[in-house]
């Protein structure tokens, strides 16, 4: 697959996030580029992770009830994982009956984040120093 040095270039001209990309080196840049300064949800996560996250304390204060519709729950995902991103029947169901301010839904959220860098953020690979030399040769005149 051929590098997206537009995409680079326009992360570069641009500067979205007024990072100061223009002053930087070539070397500075993509070291930037590649610190891990954002996150994204993971849009599945396995069952099994699910479960363990869950803490004990909290599940023997359930319900039986509550307890079968969190069974129930990890019983419905698929081989790639159970759906738990923002807006997921999972993860508002999962949310709703531990409570948002649970020590198991704090878990979930932390289990369900990903932390990336801006390249992975902008769907770029690893940047190096020769890739930013490139594109800005290439397309910054």
């Amino acid at each position: 697959m051929a590098f997206a040095y537009q995409a680079l270039w326009n992360e570069l001209d641009n500067d979205p996030l007024t990072v100061g990309y223009v002053g930087m080196s070539a070397a500075s840049a993509a070291a930037n580029l590649n610190q891990i300064s954002a996150s994204r949800w993971l849009e599945r996560l396995d069952q099994a992770r699910i479960y363990n996250i869950i803490d004990e304390d909290e599940w023997g204060l359930l319900s039986s009830a509550s307890q079968g519709v969190i069974n129930d729950l990890l019983q419905v995902g698929t081989v790639e994982g159970l759906l738990t991103g923002p807006g997921t029947r999972a993860r508002s169901t999962l949310r709703a009956v531990f409570g948002v301010s649970s020590s198991t839904s704090g878990s979930l959220i932390e289990l369900a984040t990903e932390r990336i860098s801006r390249a992975v953020e902008l769907g770029l690979p690893t940047i190096k120093e020769g890739h930013v030399a490139k594109a800005r040769a290439q397309f910054g005149g």
